[in-house]
């Protein structure tokens, strides 16, 4: 049941891998995504009564100036995720030579020590995946007490 559609998550699936997912195998796909819905509707086991773990409802709307610094922001995620890759492939060549890579039970340790020390101090790293999501991806309420919304109650900050 993949972002909350179950015949969208089939269709996902089948455009993955459709070059060896036989056709018989669509309508039981469908059956089956059918019966996940059905299932996680009614055992609701994320407790918001929806399909999904992380639902965004958006009451606010966006202004055309904020267009272009959306756009922006895409670009320059796009640029970060291709230097990411290039990094990470580079770093998977490399790292059949170093010594963290002939033991990699300390690679794990060194990776996971550095994370945590470059993490920690984000106070929004320290949270719950679920309660962090909600947080980000949320409207902004008048009572709102994150650090996020902090802008509704600053009286120097006027949007128009």
């Amino acid at each position: 049941v993949a972002f909350g559609a179950p015949i969208g998550g089939v269709l996902f699936s089948l455009e993955e891998v459709s070059y060896y997912f036989p056709l018989k195998t669509l309508w039981r796909s469908f059956f089956a995504a059918l019966v996940a819905a059905f299932t996680l509707r009614s055992i609701n086991p994320f407790g918001n009564s929806r399909l999904v773990l992380f639902y965004v409802e958006y009451h606010t709307p966006w202004y055309m100036a904020e267009l272009f610094p959306f756009i922006l922001l895409g670009v320059f995620g796009g640029l970060w995720g291709t230097l990411f890759i290039r990094c990470n492939i580079a770093w998977c060549r490399r790292r059949k030579t170093t010594k963290l890579g002939k033991y990699p039970v300390l690679e794990v340790i060194a990776v996971t020590a550095i994370t945590a020390i470059v993490a920690y101090p984000n106070p929004y790293t320290r949270r719950s995946t679920s309660e962090l999501i909600s947080e980000l991806f949320n409207d902004c309420g008048a009572l709102e007490s994150s650090q996020l919304c902090d802008y509704i109650n600053d009286p120097n900050m006027t949007r128009t």
